[in-house]
């Protein structure tokens, strides 16, 4: 978590920095479900591995909104961001146990997991926020805008 957050304030570089560690934290966890079916220590070493990848993107995740967003709509897009995170924080669950149910195996739950993590990264990536960004305020307009 602090290198890759160390390594995107360095670089200035945000969606490579969220994107990859959740494609990689979605096959560590596929192969956790598939590697612990024969080998439970190696499951829970991808497991642990996943995990530490899906936990190092979150702290960059919420630099990306105020990259495309204008400044007075920032706090409604990350609380948007945030509903529909919750959302997704109750409906997982609900489809995990029901495809789980319908196959009869909880390798199917890990799966769905897996692809919403490699989706997630994917479209991350593929997100175009460049064009969109605010200009930079400089000194001698905010000493402007403080006289006011």
């Amino acid at each position: 978590m602090y290198l890759n957050a160390n390594h995107s304030d360095r670089t200035g570089e945000r969606k490579r920095h969220v994107a990859f560690p959740l494609i990689i934290g979605g096959i560590a966890l596929l192969l956790s479900g598939w590697l612990g079916l024969s080998s439970p220590l190696l499951g829970i070493l991808f497991l642990i591995i996943s995990e530490g990848f899906v936990l190092a993107y979150v702290g960059i995740f919420w630099t990306l909104p105020p990259l495309f967003l204008s400044k007075g709509s920032v706090g409604s897009g990350m609380g948007l961001i945030n509903a529909l995170g919750n959302l997704g924080g109750l409906l997982g669950p609900f489809l995990v146990g029901y495809f789980i149910t319908r196959t009869g195996s909880n390798l199917t739950g890990i799966v769905i997991l897996s692809i919403s993590l490699v989706l997630a990264g994917l479209m991350t990536l593929v997100f175009r926020y460049g064009s969109y960004r605010q200009p930079v305020e400089t000194a001698p307009e905010r000493e402007k805008v403080a006289q006011h």
